[in-house]
């Protein structure tokens, strides 16, 4: 009986390697649908001899969503970063590769809520796109206008004067 027990566990612990194994390959795979999702044109900073690495970052930015990890992934400091940012043409194109990361993360949150039915994610999605569900108000004067504000110090007596 010992012998079976220490069998079905040894297959047991097979199949689990396997699994994490092929969720590890689905992951990378997943990273690497990710980043091709981004598409820098072909006219961004053509003749720029680093061109390939900006390249490289901005496409990582758009799935990792921090300077230093697709600082990483492209293989750049930090202090580079900062100087590529010096270029109003790299720093147009980062912001677009910010919000590819934010509508990324808004479609993995809605298909995980999707799945799982978890309704409050769907509620945080929603609230997040849609200025219909969100919790804020806003309040304003007429017409859309700002609200009138008046003090009013004619009531109030004044102190007088010691000489």
């Amino acid at each position: 009986m010992a012998q079976k027990s220490q069998a079905y566990m040894k297959n047991k612990n097979r199949a689990t390697i396997n699994e994490v194994k092929k969720a590890m390959m689905d992951a990378l795979q997943l990273m690497q649908d990710f980043s091709s999702r981004f598409i820098v044109p072909d006219d961004f900073l053509p003749d720029h001899p680093e061109r390939e690495k900006m390249v490289k970052y901005l496409k990582a930015r758009s799935w990792k969503g921090t300077d230093s990890g697709a600082a990483q992934i492209a293989g750049i400091s930090l202090r580079k970063l900062r100087e590529w940012r010096e270029i109003d043409e790299f720093v147009d194109m980062e912001e677009l590769a910010d919000q590819s990361c934010t509508d990324l993360v808004h479609e993995v949150a809605l298909n995980l809520a999707y799945v799982t039915g978890d309704r409050q994610m769907i509620l945080a999605v929603l609230k997040a796109r849609d200025d219909r569900f969100t919790d804020r108000q806003e309040i304003t004067g007429p017409k859309g206008g700002p609200i009138p504000f008046q003090i009013n110090f004619g009531d109030i007596p004044r102190p007088k004067r010691l000489d």
